[in-house]
């Protein structure tokens, strides 16, 4: 939530990243212990595929 409020105030209306801003943000807050890069970038495939997004 934090990461689209800020990315919304430099890039308003930029409605399919603050949803994958959203999405990762609440992914991040599951997290219970600490994540490995490859965790990290494994997500953000995930969620591009799952939004169609091409970051």
């Amino acid at each position: 939530m934090v990461a689209a409020l800020l990315y919304l105030q430099y890039f308003p209306g930029e409605r399919e990243l603050e949803g994958f801003l959203e999405i990762l943000w609440a992914w991040l807050q599951t997290v219970k212990s600490g994540i490995t890069g490859e965790d990290w970038l494994n997500k953000i495939d995930q969620l591009q595929v799952q939004l169609s997004l091409a970051l």
